[in-house]
């Protein structure tokens, strides 16, 4: 027979590469923008810069929610798995 096994450690390493990949992304956000030229497509640039550090940051958000689901999720079967092996070793 199988043996019944999860592991949570697992989970916990690759949450911990998502979110150093994550901080990676959030430390490219700083950018310097021309506040003194009066050059044609300046505002435009600084308006898809705020874009693009929104949607970074919605992304950001969206991923530390899931890594964090990810790692809950392993705990939660390791317990089931827990169970699951003292349910099986009663009917040996």
């Amino acid at each position: 027979m199988e043996s019944i096994s999860s592991n949570s450690a697992v989970a916990g390493e690759l949450a911990r590469g998502i979110f150093s990949a994550m901080d990676t992304l959030n430390s490219y956000q700083s950018v310097t923008t021309d506040e003194q030229s009066t050059i044609s497509g300046n505002d435009a640039a600084k308006n898809a810069i705020k874009d693009m550090q929104s949607m970074v940051q919605a992304i950001s958000v969206a991923i530390a929610t899931d890594s964090n689901n990810i790692k809950s999720v392993a705990a939660e079967f390791e317990e089931a798995d827990a169970t699951v092996r003292k349910m099986m070793s009663g009917l040996r």
